[in-house]
């Protein structure tokens, strides 16, 4: 027997047999009730190990300074790649598989060479770690930051 056939079962006895089970009984049978509704919400909410896993996923996104803003974003960019076909995993090995393009100068200013985001002076550039950063932050493309020609 569910939740919802043991409610019905008590509301119809409570109804049917009002007069044999008193004032008292009725509150007991009340109480039933609603310790049953109660775990219809608990059990809407999730199992006790899913509602652990949710914590932990939700722990991890803090760590990770992910806002449920990144997350809605995130998850609106996966369903555009399924529509177009892509999984992440296709779209990370497609990703792997480019060839890096040589950054631009240009005044002493690097840029991509795709969407040409300037990331700042070179020579500031050089003693950061953004030096060796491998992708454009802006359009995805593989970047080769070396100083050969």
């Amino acid at each position: 027997m569910n939740e919802n056939e043991a409610i019905e079962r008590i509301k119809y006895r409570m109804h049917t047999a009002g007069q044999v089970t008193g004032e008292s009984g009725m509150e007991d049978l009340e109480m039933a009730i609603k310790a049953l509704e109660e775990v219809q919400q608990y059990r809407a909410i999730g199992t006790p190990e899913e509602c652990r896993k949710s914590l932990e996923i939700c722990k991890a996104m803090v760590e990770r300074n992910i806002t449920p803003d990144d997350m809605e974003n995130y998850m609106k960019f996966e369903d555009e790649c399924i529509k177009q076909g892509f999984t992440l995993d296709s779209i990370l090995k497609s990703r792997e598989k480019q060839t890096a393009k040589k950054i631009e100068i240009f005044n002493g200013q690097a840029s991509c060479p795709n969407c040409k985001h300037f990331f700042g002076e070179m020579n500031v550039i050089r003693s950061l770690i953004a030096w060796n950063m491998p992708y454009c932050k802006h359009c995805g493309q593989k970047l080769d930051w070396s100083d050969e020609e």
